[in-house]
């Protein structure tokens, strides 16, 4: 059976991700060990439409794929260790990360907006938590 896995943003926006072990188990497993998590988004700098959190785990690159809008990856590079949402399609990312989850919510439109809101507004709070199977 399919682990999925909701982030709810402190200012509105609820969103479900399904994990996805056979690209990245590891990253998975680890993830899945994080939860439940308190975290801060906040936007790339440099990567376009992204926001990232950090959240005290660590992996090994693993199957790294470039990312597209809705996914969810790690980067395991020890200077950030992010787990990094993709909420359009204008990204400028240049490097592969552990793609271990997809946001499988109804509307990627309003992913955007709360993608939007932290790159215009700054940091937010958000929680993750395993979601009722």
């Amino acid at each position: 059976m399919e682990k999925r896995f909701e982030i709810e943003f402190a200012k509105g926006g609820i969103f479900t991700a399904v994990l996805l072990p056979e690209e990245a188990p590891k990253t998975c497993e680890a993830f899945l060990k994080a939860l439940p998590l308190d975290a801060r988004f906040r936007q790339a700098r440099y990567a376009g439409e992204e926001f990232y959190f950090q959240p005290g785990m660590s992996c090994d690159p693993e199957n790294q794929r470039m990312p597209k809008w809705g996914d969810i990856a790690f980067n395991p590079d020890p200077k950030w260790r992010a787990v990094c949402i993709y909420y359009g399609d204008h990204l400028r990312t240049g490097t592969p990360f552990n793609l271990f989850a997809r946001i499988i919510s109804n509307n990627l439109e309003e992913l955007r907006k709360v993608g939007e809101r932290v790159w215009v507004q700054g940091e937010e709070a958000a929680h993750a938590k395993l979601a009722h199977q």
